[in-house]
């Protein structure tokens, strides 16, 4: 064989040995994919394993550890909790100087004369004045049993605690 004969034919034979063992990216990928795959799997197989008790200090270091005293170390000791102060003196409660009656009766007695002035303007037999007044008294009357209602749960309250 001639010897260009002879250089085009290993010429041919390594291009087509480099283009035989290129790989595509795409086997690259699933190469480096299994690789850590398995490297995975040996990590886990490692960590599952049952490990003993860790050894015990050598005993020159225990000894030290429990008999050297460390200046300062006093304050760092737990103290006990402070004593707390005695329970103050429960004051009973005296009852209300102004009762709930009493203050619904202010409160209902402002507001009928704030509404007698507004009504002093218009004419006596206006739909307004009397619808306003109508409801004022509707209102009341709610209030008034509301108020007893409220009463008279206290009460039965009281008496079912009291017995």
């Amino acid at each position: 064989m001639s010897a260009p004969a002879y250089l085009s034919t290993i010429a041919l034979s390594f291009a087509l040995s480099h283009a035989w063992a290129q790989t595509s990216p795409q086997e690259d990928i699933e190469r480096g994919v299994q690789a850590r795959t398995a490297a995975q799997r040996e990590l886990t197989m490692r960590l599952d394993l049952p490990r003993g008790a860790p050894p015990p200090p050598p005993p020159a270091e225990v000894l030290r550890s429990v008999t050297l005293p460390t200046p300062g170390t006093e304050i760092l000791q737990r103290q006990p909790a402070p004593a707390l102060p005695p329970k103050p003196a429960v004051i009973p409660s005296a009852p209300p100087v102004v009762s709930g009656a009493t203050l619904l009766e202010d409160s209902q007695r402002r507001r009928q004369e704030a509404l007698q002035a507004e009504n002093a303007r218009l004419p006596l037999d206006d739909p307004a004045r009397l619808r306003s007044t109508q409801i004022q008294g509707l209102t009341f009357e709610r209030e008034i049993r509301a108020q007893d209602l409220g009463s008279a749960i206290m009460r039965d309250s009281e008496k079912a605690v009291g017995r």
